[in-house]
């Protein structure tokens, strides 16, 4: 049975869930606020509101150039939105979910990581332990990364 990588990670933020929802779903400027992605390139872009956006999201992962093609498969207009990603037999889910408390915002990052191919499934067995706190610490740094992001445009 492959194993399958699944991460909760959550940040208070110092701004209202509104502002928070306008960093997280602007994906065209993440790279100008969050270090980890060198640059986005949008490959579709629906009419109105989120689901359907498609990506291409350019990382530098160990001292090497990593592109995702990512797609938002669902959203909950200011609240949530589901992101996929298909890459080296792995399939990606990730959610982005912003929840007001009092004055502050919470964002919550789930992800989670399924290997498809029997190549990524062998691999799965002996890099989870590795790759889990690798991934831990990217995104953490991305939440870091949108909480600075929000709390300056709040002061403003």
């Amino acid at each position: 049975m492959p194993r399958v990588l699944t991460l909760e990670l959550q940040q208070d933020i110092a701004a209202n869930a509104g502002l928070v929802w306008d960093v997280i779903s602007n994906i065209a400027e993440a790279p100008r606020y969050m270090s980890g992605i060198a640059a986005t390139q949008i490959l579709s872009k629906p009419e109105e509101g989120l689901l359907g956006l498609r990506w291409k999201e350019t990382r530098v992962l160990y001292g090497k150039q990593a592109d995702e093609i990512l797609e938002i498969i669902e959203v909950v207009p200011k609240k949530s939105y589901t992101v996929v990603a298909f890459n080296h037999g792995m399939r990606y889910h990730s959610r982005m979910q912003v929840i007001p408390k009092d004055s502050l915002s919470i964002l919550k990052m789930s992800f989670t990581a399924t290997p498809k191919t029997l190549s990524a499934k062998i691999m799965s067995n002996v890099m989870w332990p590795f790759i889990r706190k690798s991934m831990n610490t990217i995104l953490l740094q991305d939440l870091r990364d949108i909480k600075t992001q929000a709390e300056q445009l709040a002061c403003h």
